[in-house]
């Protein structure tokens, strides 16, 4: 197994991959939070087949997105793990000391945050089985970009797997232990809980329940869960389940911070790594949220308006191929390189993003996509390949 590690790092070192261009996602005004299962990272015997692969795909993504903090699930092999970190110096990391192997951890950005504290939360036997072995990891960070201090607590969670009746009920132990919990010590107080859920806010993975968080759904005056929008519209975190079941909740305090309608499956990964699937990188996409984190409470009814709306997958592409557009903009148009018009098919998405349709006999060349909203206009280069 050592020989295997020395060949993997050695490997990590000399091998070159070709990506799609992967685009920053993260905002420089705004606070950004995601989390996700990179499946049995780093296990050679469950998982993706190809650890260098997987970890390449893995270290690029979290890297060029640039978003400020990851929720982390299935971290699964410490060289791999730390290979990842050291390979990522601008954040720093946490992760938790449980005995199961599917670890849960924490990358946040060094200039933007303070560790405080890190530890396991609920550890005691009589949670165990409902958890699955996996307590959830407390993270406590401190702000270090304000002249005020804030205090923001983290949990990232993995609940039990499976849709049979016996696994539900464990999630639902579960929740409501975690509820307790956060009853006790945290509901007042800025939180955000994140990360692989195995269920899904509508209703049950499990055939006729209901959710089985609905304690917290039911508590709107002190949980607040980003993505139940996403439930609502239909999205998926698991490419092949159909549902929902990758979740992040905060506590009101920390909601009025979150900017309304900003949660996003990143499920445009898939056309950033070639053949994004459970065999290459994971059988989860990321999800996320921003926040306004400046000082100032959000409480506008409305998304943000000054948010850029500039991020687009894939660039380059084929054309006859789709290009994602993030936000909810006024307009788009298409300009060749000599700057006329290009005929283009738009649709509006369920959570507000846009796609465009080239046609098939575009012509390879440099064109330009332009977007307006109400206070700006802005234009992005594309790269179309035949």
């Amino acid at each position: 197994m050592k020989k295997y590690f020395k060949f993997l790092t050695l490997l990590l070192l000399i091998s070159h991959f070709s990506f799609a261009q992967i685009p920053k996602i993260g905002k420089p005004d705004l606070l950004d939070i995601a989390c996700w299962n990179i499946e049995w990272f780093g296990d050679v015997t469950n998982g993706p087949s190809n650890e260098v692969t997987q970890f390449n795909n893995v270290k690029s993504f979290l890297a060029a997105t640039d978003i400020d903090v990851w929720g982390l699930e299935e971290v699964s092999e410490p060289t791999a793990w730390a290979n990842l970190t050291a390979a990522l110096p601008a954040y720093g990391n946490t992760i938790t000391t449980y005995t199961q192997t599917q670890k849960t951890a924490l990358l946040w950005k060094k200039s933007l945050f303070d560790l405080v504290s890190s530890q396991s939360v609920l550890t005691d036997v009589i949670y165990d089985n409902d958890f699955a072995g996996r307590p959830p990891l407390e993270v406590v960070l401190t702000t270090n970009f304000k002249p005020v201090k804030d205090t923001i607590y983290f949990y990232v969670v993995h609940l039990k797997a499976y849709a049979d009746l016996a696994s539900y009920t464990r999630r639902k132990n579960a929740a409501y232990y975690l509820k307790q919990f956060l009853d006790a010590n945290r509901k007042n107080k800025m939180t955000i809980v994140l990360g692989d859920w195995n269920d899904d806010l509508n209703s049950s993975i499990t055939t006729g329940q209901p959710s089985p968080f609905l304690n917290l759904l039911n508590d709107s005056n002190n949980y607040f869960f980003i993505t139940k929008s996403l439930s609502d519209a239909g999205k998926s975190s698991y490419i092949t389940g159909g549902h929902m079941i990758d979740e992040t909740m905060l506590t009101i305090p920390m909601r009025n911070f979150y900017i309304n309608n900003s949660s996003r499956v990143l499920d445009t990964i898939k056309y950033c790594i070639s053949n994004y699937t459970s065999n290459n990188t994971s059988d989860h996409y990321p999800i996320m949220g921003f926040y306004h984190f400046n000082g100032a409470i959000n409480t506008a009814v409305d998304e943000v308006k000054n948010e850029s709306h500039s991020t687009i997958f894939p660039n380059p592409l084929q054309s006859g191929s789709d290009v994602i557009v993030y936000g909810n903009v006024n307009e788009i148009k298409c300009f060749d390189n000599l700057g006329r018009i290009v005929n283009i098919d738009l649709h509006n998405t369920s959570n507000g993003n846009s796609i465009i349709h080239f046609n098939e006999n575009l012509r390879s060349g440099i064109y330009f996509i332009e977007f307006k909203n109400e206070d700006k206009t802005e234009r992005i280069k594309l790269l179309i390949q035949n």
